[in-house]
């Protein structure tokens, strides 16, 4: 992930699409598309893959059993 933060960078946006594996975006989204191409990378969901445990996890940084 630090090759991917620089320095210089003033803002970061993350963008969480709830329910959409990877596998959804290979297959409908255009590989030279603007979502597609500017991917920085896919992340797998925590256990119990609920929008509320794993969204808290993505803000807090901390797993499920440690802000539940």
């Amino acid at each position: 992930m630090k090759k991917l933060i620089w320095p210089d960078y003033k803002n970061i946006v993350v963008i969480l699409l709830d329910g959409m594996g990877e596998s959804i975006v290979k297959e409908h989204l255009e590989e030279d598309g603007p979502f597609r191409s500017h991917l920085a990378g896919i992340y797998n969901s925590v256990f119990l893959s609920t929008t509320v445990a794993a969204t808290t996890s993505v803000l807090s940084g901390l797993q499920p059993c440690e802000h539940s």
